[in-house]
């Protein structure tokens, strides 16, 4: 959305491409324009090793958007997933908790890696053991999976006051599989999502959750296409711009004692 406004009343056309289908040798790529009639690319959530954009450098400017590649005709730009996640890991632990799982997910992408390496920095910082056992794998969950995880955590007699989740949707999915285990929420466990998804408000209870600013992503990525084809092109050096998320404070998560203060 942020990006189709932006070009609406200029003289663009947009074409959605599936990544897979872009060659990634530079002359092939530059006949993939050419008879595509591209003239500028913006890329969503590509993984960590599609160093292609690399390769292909120069032929027309690149924005990539939740990732991180240096080049030339590149310019980066992402949400600050670490912060976001780590403000959240502050928040849980302002309310009490320090039994806070996990759930993880692919780490090919930046995203996903960024808000892994703050839950666990967090727990450093405050000077708190983290508790492997409380690392899950989202992509392996169903219902039976968790309440497995979940009835393994109850006969080590340590199970989590709260579970920080990659996503809203995987909030989604464990507020559900709680409710059918009869586990009130946020009584018994408390949830923290991420993305902010228009639902996520809409739930009972509504979730506390990490807000990203996509639309105004978007419209930056849009620009800075426009710029590069005017002659306003990217920095030599590195340049890759953070947005900043918002920690959403609803009903999900519940206070369970003294602040625990960090030890840094």
């Amino acid at each position: 959305s942020g990006i189709s406004s932006y070009f609406f009343d200029k003289d663009y056309n947009l074409l959605l491409i599936n990544s897979e289908k872009i060659p990634p040798d530079r002359t092939a790529f530059q006949s993939f324009c050419h008879r595509n009639h591209i003239v500028g690319a913006i890329y969503i959530d590509l993984k960590v090793f599609d160093d292609y954009v690399c390769k292909i450098d120069g032929v027309i400017p690149q924005v990539i958007l939740n990732a991180d590649f240096v080049g030339k005709e590149i310019q980066c730009i992402s949400p600050d997933d670490y912060q976001g996640a780590y403000d959240a890991m502050e928040y849980l632990f302002q309310m009490g908790h320090s039994k806070i799982a996990f759930s993880i997910l692919d780490q090919d992408f930046l995203s996903h890696m960024q808000r892994y390496n703050a839950y666990r920095a967090a727990y450093s910082d405050y000077g708190l053991t983290l508790n492997p056992r409380f690392v899950f794998d989202e992509h392996c969950l169903n219902e039976t999976a968790f309440r497995m995880l979940y009835d393994s955590w109850k006969q080590q007699n340590d199970i989590p006051t709260a579970i920080m989740c990659s996503n809203d949707s995987t909030a989604v999915a464990l507020i559900s599989y709680l409710k059918t285990m009869k586990v009130q929420i946020p009584d018994e466990i408390s949830i923290v999502g991420f993305d902010d998804y228009f639902f996520s408000i809409h739930l009972s209870p509504a979730l506390t959750t990490i807000r990203q600013p996509i639309f105004q992503i978007g419209q930056l990525a849009a620009e800075k296409i426009d710029q590069n084809l005017h002659g306003i092109h990217f920095p030599d050096n590195p340049n890759h711009i953070f947005f900043d998320e918002q920690l959403i404070i609803r009903h999900s998560v519940q206070k369970i004692g003294d602040p625990i203060l960090p030890i840094r």
